[in-house]
């Protein structure tokens, strides 16, 4: 197994695939970079790249999207916050009960370790206010997960999650494995 990074200013045009879709390659629209580097233009070229590998990494964007009803700094593409905790506007008021993570949070820097981190103080944030009865909105777990429902929203409570869990470690292990994901997101809630 190699592991490496090959800068080659490109953009995903597609993942290859043979057969059993297991991942081929690569293929990639070489891009021109001109202007500063703190403000480059990107032009798409008509040549490509085919790049072997048996395994692509996805990273969704580097850009903050405005959701409707959030509050969002247009200067610096984040939410505004202190402590997690969205604010009416930089410097403004708290609102009860609305968090942020991540690049929303911080803008788009760190990795994969900074957002786990930040995740983890997001929640602490969340249940101190909790604690502290700051969330005078929040009920009972079943409530929450009635509302949701309600809503159309699909959820996974810890306890399903921990039968998936478990599910997935079984079948890994009968493969020789640590686990064996369940990808597909109906699939997961069928797991009793």
């Amino acid at each position: 197994k190699q592991w490496y990074q090959r800068r080659v200013r490109g953009s995903p045009v597609e993942v290859q695939t043979d057969t059993q879709n297991k991942v081929t390659g690569l293929l990639l629209r070489k891009n021109l970079i001109s202007g500063d580097m703190m403000h480059p233009t990107i032009t798409p070229t008509e040549e490509t790249l085919q790049l072997p590998c048996n395994c692509v990494i996805t990273s969704i964007g580097y850009k903050v999207i405005k959701l409707p009803g959030v509050p969002f700094c247009e200067r610096t593409h984040r939410i505004p916050e202190h402590g997690s905790r969205v604010l009416e506007y930089p410097d403004g008021p708290i609102l009860p009960g609305l968090y942020t993570s991540g690049w929303a949070r911080r803008g788009s820097d760190g990795v994969i370790a900074t957002t786990i981190t930040d995740s983890a103080n997001t929640a602490y944030s969340i249940l101190e206010d909790l604690r502290e009865g700051r969330c005078s909105d929040v009920s009972e777990e079943e409530d929450m997960v009635s509302e949701l429902e309600q809503r159309g929203v699909k959820v996974v409570t810890f306890d399903q999650w921990n039968r998936v869990d478990k599910v997935e470690k079984e079948s890994g292990k009968a493969k020789g494995k640590p686990r064996e994901k369940l990808l597909d997101y109906d699939e997961i809630l069928k797991v009793k």
